[in-house]
């Protein structure tokens, strides 16, 4: 299914599910991780504590409680150290494992990921784009977006899936 990208708060959007970049404990963080567990409540935090810790490259979904979504798929990036092959993998799995959880979701058609590993585990995200359009392109739902929170983010995220529709 084609991808999207959106410059929009993901928590301002209209989706059946959203994609919150964890921590491997699964507690509420800082950026969109901690802005994603204040709208939905405490309540989300105790589900989502339930069933960790994770690894990189893992996914687990709670209900969104609170929020416009109906559920949270919960993603583990790993931690950019210098972009070898195995890192670059763990990636892609974590994109990977949070889609996978469509099968088993029912009733949903869409999802929104945020830029999941740019922030403090430090993607660069010329290389984080290009992993992410790669993966979400193979996405089952029927509208999958990328949301991004500024200009910079839109153009390399629109960039990378401009060179991979080539």
């Amino acid at each position: 299914m084609p991808v999207t990208i959106q410059l929009a708060n993901i928590l301002d959007l209209n989706v059946d599910v959203i994609v919150n970049s964890a921590h491997p404990t699964l507690m509420a963080g800082g950026g969109v991780c901690g802005a994603i567990h204040a709208a939905a409540g405490p309540e989300l935090e105790h589900a989502a504590m339930s069933l960790g810790p994770l690894q990189p490259g893992q996914a687990i979904v709670t209900p969104g409680f609170n929020l416009k979504a109906r559920y949270v798929i919960h993603a583990v990036a790993p931690v950019y150290r210098n972009g070898d092959a195995a890192e670059v993998a763990k990636l892609a799995e974590t994109y990977r494992s949070a889609l996978s959880h469509h099968d088993q979701l029912t009733d949903v058609n869409s999802i929104a990921f945020p830029s999941i590993g740019t922030g403090i585990y430090n993607w660069p995200i010329e290389i984080a784009s290009e992993i992410a359009i790669r993966e979400l392109s193979k996405s089952q739902f029927e509208l999958t977006i990328m949301c991004v929170m500024d200009k910079k983010l839109q153009l390399a995220y629109q960039q990378a899936l401009d060179k991979a529709s080539q």
